[in-house]
């Protein structure tokens, strides 16, 4: 731990009040303060590891607003991981079922880490969605963005399933808490 001397006004010497933050070597923190931040660093960690087993199989679940789209990763039925994202410029004209599809396809590009190698679950409440990604169907299928998706999706293993909107409240949540926002507010 580096320390340095502090005058009564809070500074080593009078050159030192404009001097950025970035550029110091140490924060004067005495050892019991260092040791509660380290303390605190160690507890942190453990709760972010421990929250995700990977020995555990995984369910994703999706949802799509006007506005926004959202998903959950859970384990064990209950939620270790959370998604959302404005949608942008042309997105918000898409259909409503290319942004459930879309929130789909981005929740599992953002938790490949997990999926990859693995057996999950995908829950979404747009019954149309369940039959555009279930494998027995993918022939059936004629539009060129869901067939990217599709063939982006190939290399995971998964099964798709229905669940009415009422049971979909986590995702649901996330995508439609913009909508009680005021017009000049946003999620970021």
């Amino acid at each position: 731990m580096v320390s340095f001397r502090i005058t009564p006004n809070g500074f080593r010497n009078s050159s030192d009040r404009l001097r950025p933050l970035t550029v110091n070597e140490g924060f004067p923190l005495n050892e019991a303060a260092d040791r509660a931040f380290q303390d605190l660093k160690q507890a942190i960690e453990d709760v972010a590891v421990v929250a995700v087993d990977e020995s555990e199989p995984f369910e994703v679940e999706t949802d799509a607003s006007e506005v926004a789209i959202a998903a959950t990763l859970n384990q064990n039925g209950r939620p270790v991981a959370f998604f959302s994202r404005m949608l942008q410029g042309s997105e918000l004209k898409h259909l409503s079922i290319e942004k459930e599809a879309q929130a789909i396809i981005e929740a599992v590009r953002h938790w490949k880490h997990y999926m990859t190698g693995k057996h999950f679950t995908l829950r979404t409440d747009q019954k149309s969605v369940t039959f555009m990604f279930d494998q027995k169907h993918k022939g059936k299928i004629k539009i060129d963005k869901i067939l990217r998706w599709l063939f982006e999706l190939s290399c995971y293993s998964f099964d798709v399933v229905h669940k009415p909107g009422w049971g979909n409240i986590p995702p649901d949540a996330l995508s439609c808490i913009s909508c009680a926002l005021p017009n000049d507010e946003s999620l970021r």
